[in-house]
């Protein structure tokens, strides 16, 4: 239990606990933590819209054959209504921001510094808490649905809006401090384009960046 504890406390500083969320403050720069969490810079990205000025059914065929050759998939269309929603799973670093963590160790040798984003898809570094040394793997997974309307405008001219869904994955595996057998943690946040989400028990902060959509976007051109 004693382990546990320690443990989950390491994950949830690590992960970004508030207290060592990085503030501007006057004069003199403060002390470095040992463990360092800032949250995303960007502001939080509304849906994005691009006018085309093609017929839709026109729009609508080139932009079918110019995401048929990318890393997206169609997960289901309604032409009749102009609708389509496509899918992606993968690396979240390209399309989300979840601020950055650095984390120093005192080790023999010397100190030694991991500083890495938080949407990083994978990640190992290490801890150290009341001297015991904690090994840390880290997954981080991506899967985003992204809604897309085509309207007319005018008889030769489209509008095409796009708004994601997106659904985030963080595994988590550490051992260490004496303990052979790893604690492992599994947390999912859900949030939609134009907002952020938080992981539960860590004040990581999660949002779209917008290239999701601009990059299907940009398929129209």
């Amino acid at each position: 239990m004693k382990i546990s504890f320690l443990l989950a406390l390491g994950l949830i500083t690590l992960a970004g606990c508030s207290m060592f969320e990085s503030r501007p403050q006057p004069g003199p720069p403060p002390v470095k933590p040992p463990t360092a969490y800032v949250k995303p810079e960007i502001e939080v990205v509304s849906a994005l819209e691009r006018d085309v000025w093609r017929p839709k059914n026109a729009v609508w065929k080139k932009f079918m054959l110019a995401v048929s050759r990318t890393q997206f998939y169609i997960d289901r269309l309604d032409e009749s209504k102009g609708e389509l929603q496509v899918r992606y799973s993968g690396d979240p670093q390209s399309y989300v921001d979840c601020g950055r963590v650095s984390n120093t160790v005192k080790l023999p040798e010397g100190d030694k510094t991991f500083d890495f984003a938080a949407a990083s898809p994978y990640q190992q570094y290490q801890i150290m808490r009341k001297g015991k040394m904690f090994q840390v793997e880290r997954r981080m997974g991506l899967t985003a649905s992204v809604r897309m309307v085509f309207s007319d405008v005018e008889a030769e001219k489209t509008r095409v809006a796009a708004a994601s869904t997106y659904n985030l994955t963080r595994d988590q595996s550490v051992v260490g401090g004496g303990n052979s057998k790893p604690l492992l943690l599994n947390d999912t946040i859900s949030f939609n384009t134009g907002e952020s989400g938080t992981f539960p028990n860590a004040a990581t902060k999660c949002q779209p960046n917008g290239k999701l959509e601009a990059e299907l976007l940009s398929l129209l051109k």
